[in-house]
C-alpha cells in the first residue's frame, strides 16, 4: 500500500488540531475517516505518530519528523496545483467550433463544460450544422475546427481529421423482442424484421453498407432524422435498428425500454473525429483543445 495525499492531509489536520474529532470537522470528514487513515499511516511507517491521551494527542519523535516532511509535500502539491492554474488562466483567446447535430445533442457539451472550468478565459464559439454546410465553412476558415463523425460517408480530401473517440455499433430491440432469447444473432437474421433508419451525419447510408457484401437487405420501412422517432419505434416493438452507443439510451421520453444485441458479425465501431482544413497549421490553443479531445480517447 502507498501513502496517499488525503492520509498526510488527515495527517496535518489531526496534527494541527491535537484531535482527531476536530479536524473530522474542519475537514468535514467522518471522525472513522480520519482515524482509519491514521491508523493505516502509521502501519505503512512502521512507527507511532501520536500520543494516545484523555486530552488529545501529541505528536511522537516520529510524528515530528513526519511533520515536517507532510507539510513540504502539502507546500509542493499545492504549488503545483496553482502553477497549473496561473498557466491556463493566460490561455485566452476564441476558438470557432463547428459541430454536427449528433455530437451537439449527445457528446459535445459535457466536454465543453470540462474544458472551460480548466481554461476559462478560452472562448469557444459554437455553431451547429449540417455536415455538408460545416464542410464549407471549414474549407472557407469560417470555422476553425468541428467535431463531427468520421466514420460514416466519403471523405472530403480538402479536410484533415484525427479521431479522438470510437462508440462500438449494435443492435437496438425493444425489451420484450424474440432476438433477445437468441446466443448468436447475426445480420441475416434481421431481413424479417422492420428496420428503421437514422438520416444524421449519414447514420442511414452507413448502415445500408453492413449489407453491401451480402445477398441479405434491410426491411427498410423508415427513415428519420429524429434520434427519438427511431428510438420510439424500437421501443414499441415496430423496428429493430443498428446504431452506436453514443446515442444509445435505455429509455424513451415516456418510460419505454429497449436493449442492444451485439451482433455475431463484424461491424465497424462509429469514429468521432476533430476536422480541420487540410494544409491549416492549428495554433497554441486549438493544439490545447485538441489534445483535451485526445486524452479522453476510448
Amino acid at each position: 500500500m502507498s501513502i496517499t495525499l488525503q492520509q498526510i492531509r488527515y495527517f496535518l489536520g489531526v496534527a494541527g488540531e491535537k484531535q482527531i474529532s476536530a479536524a473530522a470537522r474542519n475537514m468535514n470528514v467522518s471522525q472513522s475517516a480520519v482515524t482509519l487513515a491514521i491508523k493505516d499511516l502509521e502501519m505503512h511507517l512502521g512507527v507511532s505518530l501520536f500520543i494516545r491521551h484523555s486530552s488529545g494527542l501529541t505528536l511522537t519523535e516520529a510524528g515530528e519528523t513526519f511533520l515536517r516532511n507532510a507539510l513540504s509535500i502539502d507546500r509542493e502539491v499545492k504549488n503545483a496545483i496553482e502553477s497549473v492554474k496561473l498557466e491556463n488562466k493566460a490561455m485566452s483567446g476564441i476558438i470557432r467550433l463547428g459541430v454536427t447535430h449528433t455530437l451537439s445533442g449527445y457528446f459535445v457539451f459535457p466536454f465543453l463544460s470540462d474544458f472551460k472550468k480548466l481554461f476559462p478565459d478560452i472562448n469557444i464559439q459554437l455553431e451547429e450544422l449540417k455536415r455538408e454546410d460545416l464542410e464549407l465553412k471549414l474549407i472557407s476558415d469560417e470555422v476553425d475546427l468541428a467535431l463531427m463523425v468520421t466514420s460514416n460517408g466519403e471523405k472530403n480530401l480538402r479536410l484533415t481529421s484525427k479521431v479522438f473517440h470510437q462508440s462500438q455499433r449494435h443492435l437496438w430491440v425493444s425489451s420484450h423482442h424474440e432476438l433477445l432469447d437468441k446466443k448468436k444473432v447475426y445480420l441475416k437474421d434481421l431481413k424479417n424484421y422492420p428496420f428503421v433508419s437514422l438520416n444524421a451525419d449519414e447514420c442511414g447510408t452507413s448502415a445500408k453498407t453492413y449489407w453491401q457484401t451480402r445477398e441479405e437487405k434491410p426491411n427498410e420501412v423508415f427513415a428519420s432524422t429524429s434520434i427519438e422517432a427511431v428510438r420510439n419505434m424500437v421501443a414499441i416493438g415496430e423496428a429493430v435498428t443498428i446504431l452506436s452507443d453514443v446515442l444509445f439510451r435505455a429509455w424513451t421520453i415516456d418510460g419505454k425500454r429497449l436493449q442492444k444485441i451485439t451482433l455475431a458479425d463484424k461491424i465497424h465501431p462509429l469514429e468521432v473525429g476533430v476536422v480541420w482544413r487540410k494544409g491549416r497549421k492549428l495554433n497554441q490553443l486549438e493544439k490545447l483543445f485538441c489534445s483535451k479531445l485526445y486524452e479522453q480517447k476510448s
